[in-house]
């Protein structure tokens, strides 16, 4: 492997990572960080590319957006109750206004960006 891929893999472990995170954190796309992974994997390693697009759950992702431009009913509705209970609870416990307001313009951006995004018809 040339140093060169060796680092677009590199990049695509860590996009994927932080997509994989962004699951579990409001504010923080999904998508978008799998899409530059996948990216990162074409120029680096077919075996990194092929796991990721074929991937149970993170390929989903990748190939309705890739595919589709859209993204499936389903996973808006997940997608935004888990950032709306992960706000609520973010604001309640955190005393700190600045923490809040952080966590919240996060969150909300989030919302935004799924909204944005066309529902996937059946």
């Amino acid at each position: 492997m040339t140093p060169l891929k060796l680092v677009y893999a590199i990049a695509g472990l860590i996009f994927t990572g932080t997509g994989i995170i962004g699951i579990f954190i409001p504010g923080l796309p999904t998508t978008p960080f799998l899409l530059l992974a996948l990216w990162c994997f074409a120029r680096s390693s077919d075996r990194l590319h092929n796991w990721l697009l074929n991937h149970k759950v993170l390929g989903t992702f990748i190939r309705d957006y890739q595919e589709k431009g859209a993204l499936p009913l389903r996973l808006k509705i997940i997608s935004l109750v888990t950032i709306f209970l992960s706000l609520s609870l973010a604001v309640w416990f955190h005393e700190s206004v600045t923490i809040r307001i952080v966590v919240l313009t996060l969150g909300m951006t989030g919302v935004w960006v799924i909204l944005r995004i066309p529902t996937l018809k059946k």
